[in-house]
């Protein structure tokens, strides 16, 4: 938990000295680079913080071979962008290779034009060639003293050789490009729950969205590999995948016996913890099993009450000043409790789904289990951190004055009952 926080805090401190960067570059276009930045996880394979960390490495140069354009310089670091990630996905190349290409062009030195493999060399000359191939192509004069120009000519090479928008298509088409979408959302999600004015539930969105993209590329190719493997090497993985399954269990379970331990104390006729906890995660998984829709049907039957609870507005029972702060605070437990329910339907959907053989309801489970549990992180980081520890440090607080409580208990038998009499006990 606590390297998660450290993440998000780091990445928006970046995010915000990146913000100020484009705002001295771009002026009052910076607004529109930063809406740019934002959809490059699907345009480019980009997070918001790393499209501008590489928008400022050439902004300067650009906007000046625009004679201080700002709003067609915007433009243009978009399509430079762009064209850097298609090329990068077309040609199989690093990145990082491509877009110090871009920053030397800014500075005149083509030594690293080699990099886009477009079939021009590190040259001057070569360059120039590059430039004379797109004026042929789109009948507009390029000179290679204009930064601009050559950003221009670059597409126009990239567009003949059909590059232009493989990211986009790859962002959903592919494992690779639907992965490196995935990676971006949740770096502007990180980046996004240190911002108070952020957008969360449509960051949370982009990454659901992502991760379906990534499912629905993943699950046809396995399922293609799973129908040509042999009985015996099914067998063999089934078993691997039980291993696999049980081994995060046992050590939740051991977490879980760990965490009880306090209370299990004051309580030792009582099983194992272990053993409880089996129990009562078996007992669960058979309930659902056989009662997973009439629990889900009563789950609605709770859901479409509370939600007539949450709707209310308080103030006409309480005045304005109570009132006020009820609704603010049922408004808070509507969106913890969506989510709750979300991942509630989602188990219920996931074990039902693979106990009926319905291997698309069971499917359909675990979406619904990824999407409540980022939505509940949504609403957590809309919630003042310094309010969540304090409710944290009162539960903890809590939980030990009622252990101490428990534990403190004693009691005399009476002297006149039979063999006891006379004999103190207590929890501790």
């Amino acid at each position: 938990a606590a390297g998660a926080a450290v993440k998000i805090v780091d990445s928006y401190a970046d995010y915000e000295q990146l913000i100020g960067g484009v705002e001295t570059l771009f002026k009052g276009s910076s607004k529109k680079l930063v809406k740019y930045a934002k959809s490059a996880y699907k345009t480019a394979g980009l997070s918001a913080n790393n499209y501008m960390k590489t928008a400022t490495g050439f902004a300067a140069s650009l906007v000046s071979s625009l004679g201080g354009d700002t709003e067609k310089a915007v433009e243009l670091v978009d399509m430079a962008i762009t064209d850097m990630a298609d090329n990068a996905n077309k040609m199989g190349s690093d990145i990082k290779s491509i877009q110090n290409a871009y920053q030397g062009f800014a500075k005149q030195n083509y030594t690293m034009l080699d990099n886009l493999k477009l079939g021009f060399g590190g040259t001057k000359e070569e360059m120039q060639r590059l430039l004379d191939e797109a004026e042929k192509l789109s009948g507009i004069h390029y000179d290679i003293g204009n930064y601009a120009d050559i950003v221009n000519a670059i597409h126009v090479i990239q567009t003949e050789m059909d590059i232009t928008g493989t990211t986009a298509k790859e962002a959903e088409g592919t494992i690779s490009g639907s992965i490196a979408t995935l990676k971006a959302a949740i770096s502007n999600l990180a980046a996004g729950m240190g911002d108070a004015n952020a957008d969360i539930d449509q960051l949370t969105e982009n990454v659901i969205e992502a991760f379906q993209n990534v499912a629905d590329n993943v699950i046809p190719i396995l399922e293609n590999i799973w129908d040509h493997l042999p009985g015996g090497a099914k067998f063999a993985l089934i078993a691997m995948g039980a291993v696999a399954a049980i081994s995060p269990v046992a050590g939740a379970i051991s977490n879980i016996a760990g965490a009880v331990s306090g209370l299990m104390k004051i309580l030792p006729a009582l099983a194992s913890p272990v053993g409880l906890v089996v129990a009562a995660i078996v007992a669960a998984i058979v309930a659902i099993a056989i009662w997973g829709d009439e629990i889900q049907a009563a789950l609605q039957k709770l859901d479409d009450w509370l939600q007539g609870v949450f709707a209310r507005d308080w103030t006409e029972l309480f005045g304005p000043v109570l009132g006020e702060r009820l609704n603010g605070f049922f408004a808070s437990v509507k969106n913890i409790w969506d989510s709750i329910k979300q991942v509630f339907d989602g188990v219920i959907d996931f074990i039902r789904g693979v106990f009926t053989g319905d291997w698309q309801r069971a499917w359909e489970g675990v979406k619904e289990i990824f999407r409540g549990t980022f939505n509940a992180f949504a609403s957590l980081a809309k919630v003042p951190l310094n309010s969540v520890i304090a409710l944290l440090n009162g539960a903890i607080n809590g939980i030990n004055m009622m252990i101490d409580a428990l534990n403190s208990i004693s009691f005399k038998i009476p002297d006149w009952v039979p063999l006891l009499g006379g004999k103190s006990f207590g929890l501790h």
